[in-house]
């Protein structure tokens, strides 16, 4: 054994085994203490203040432990392997890592996956591009008493949820409800609804719609023209009418109707219900000379949009 300008050579290896000083800069902090090298490989021990850095270094990766960051860097070309009963594997090729706010950061590199286990058997893998089951139909989302508090998917990149397969019949790509302000018409011009009874609800699953609720119609004088009640989307424009407005109008407070008739939901076009007087002897479009202040009308009813 040789010293020379405090390194410590061991002779037995041609000089390739030695102890020196070094010091070593992590982000802004600056460590000094010493190394056991051996090869190409070292083992560095040093101090800041009151904390601790060790490290192991190869050629093939390194164990890193920062006492002051707080942080456990195991880097390697093949795979990590954690035994503590229960197994933990990665065989990726990049890095576990603790950072400073205590994440656990697991890096497989390109072209590899994560792949989860359960006594030893795969149940679930996290590649690029997707969190799936290893088997299909093998593992359930959820448990009967233990529920996922909300989901969120985003329709930004065509976010949607297959149902009972993955055809196109399967999508379900849209769920929203809420309440809209209609707009309840006379030919081109609107009444005005009292202000407690003027907005309606809705629901909208997919494409099918469903309205319901009671407006009230505000002071308003003799009318004539087409009574329309706007939608909250636009119909669809479906084979053979498959779109068609289903439902019914209950009223009350109206002028009274010819021949025994009764008031309907009829035809729609692009966001716009029509209201028919349906008679003995046929219908009328023209009925909004039934509507007086404070007429009601009760809506339920439930249609297609086009996608």
């Amino acid at each position: 054994m040789d010293v020379d300008d405090d390194i410590v050579y061991f002779n037995g290896d041609g000089g390739n085994t030695y102890i020196d000083p070094f010091s070593e800069t992590v982000g802004s902090y600056s460590y000094s203490g010493i190394q056991i090298v051996a090869g190409n490989s070292k083992m560095k021990i040093a101090t800041y203040s009151s904390y601790t850095y060790i490290s192991l270094e190869s050629d093939e990766g390194y164990l890193k432990f920062n006492d002051f960051l707080g942080t456990v860097v195991l880097h390697g070309a093949d795979e990590v392997f954690i035994d503590a009963d229960v197994d933990v594997l990665i065989n990726a090729g990049d890095n576990i890592e603790l950072d400073a706010a205590n994440d656990i950061i697991i890096d497989c590199g390109s072209g590899y996956s994560v792949d989860f286990k359960v006594a030893g058997v795969a149940k679930m893998v996290l590649d690029a591009s997707a969190l799936y089951p290893y088997s299909d139909s093998a593992v359930d989302l959820g448990k009967t008493d233990k529920y996922f508090k909300c989901g969120y998917i985003d329709d930004v990149y065509t976010g949607r949820v297959f149902l009972g397969g993955t055809g196109p019949a399967n999508i379900l790509d849209d769920y929203e409800e809420g309440y809209y302000t209609p707009l309840f018409k006379y030919g081109a011009s609107s009444f005005s609804l009292n202000s407690s009874y003027n907005s309606l609800a809705y629901t909208k699953i997919g494409r099918q719609v469903t309205v319901t609720g009671e407006i009230k119609v505000g002071t308003t004088s003799a009318r004539t023209g087409t009574l329309s009640l706007s939608l909250p989307f636009a119909i669809g424009s479906l084979t053979d009418a498959q779109e068609a407005i289903s439902g019914q109008v209950l009223y009350g407070g109206i002028n009274a109707l010819d021949e025994a008739g009764t008031m309907m939901l009829y035809g729609a076009s692009g966001s716009t219900v029509y209201l028919v007087e349906q008679t003995l002897t046929g219908s009328n479009g023209n009925c909004a000379d039934h509507v007086l202040t404070n007429s009601i009308f009760y809506f339920s009813f439930t249609y297609f949009v086009a996608t």
